[in-house]
């Protein structure tokens, strides 16, 4: 049986969504919450708390950011807008 503290830390950071409308940020934000809940559901993942990631926004260095939230693994991502829509 695992413990929480045989589960993997990992984080969202925030993604990058300089070409996004601001209709579709809130989609961006939902999709971040789907990805969350989703990882969340596996008994050897710790989803750590959105807010501290997007606390560390402006550092830099993803690396930084693993260290100062004791992070074993972060996801990065780009959200576009395109004609065919939000990707």
């Amino acid at each position: 049986t695992l413990s929480l503290h045989d589960a993997l830390p990992i984080s969202i950071l925030p993604f990058s969504i300089d070409a996004v409308s601001l209709e579709s940020r809130p989609l961006v934000s939902a999709l971040i919450d789907d990805i969350a809940g989703g990882l969340s559901k596996f008994r050897t993942l710790t989803v750590l708390a959105r807010g501290a990631a997007e606390a560390l926004a402006t550092v830099p260095d993803p690396r930084d950011i693993a260290v100062r939230l004791k992070a074993q693994y972060l996801i990065q991502g780009t959200a576009q807008e395109g004609s065919d829509g939000l990707r």
